[in-house]
């Protein structure tokens, strides 16, 4: 049976998070995220501990920080983030928009699972 819905974003720090496997077929499975971030903004520095992180990014330009190594990061670029690796983001002049795979999902609402440790607060790297 096939369905259509559009789903709801939810603000998380500074990522506008629009989650496409709830309720479907991939949920325990798969996190696969639309992630918005607004112009000139950065991120909070945190890891995912159980969960490994495929990014594509689609639109904008920015940085991103791997275990404190500050890269540049564009349009077509494909980053991989391991269990464990701190990372953030930081979004330019424009809004940063890219797509986040991650196994298992990093938020299972239905469990109650948010895989997120914070370890520096938004704007302080």
């Amino acid at each position: 049976m096939s369905t259509f819905s559009e789903p709801a974003s939810q603000q998380f720090n500074v990522f506008n998070v629009t989650q496409l496997t709830p309720d479907s077929f991939l949920e325990s499975a798969l996190g696969l995220d639309i992630v918005r971030i607004a112009p000139n903004s950065t991120s909070e520095i945190h890891r995912h501990n159980a969960s490994d992180n495929l990014v594509y990014i689609l639109d904008g330009t920015g940085a991103v920080s791997l275990d404190g190594v500050v890269t540049p990061i564009y349009p077509r670029m494909r980053i991989l983030i391991p269990r464990g690796v701190a990372h953030g983001f930081k979004s330019s002049s424009t809004e940063l928009v890219f797509v986040s795979a991650q196994v298992p999902p990093i938020l299972d609402e239905k469990t109650g699972v948010f895989d997120r440790e914070v370890t520096v607060a938004s704007g302080e790297w």
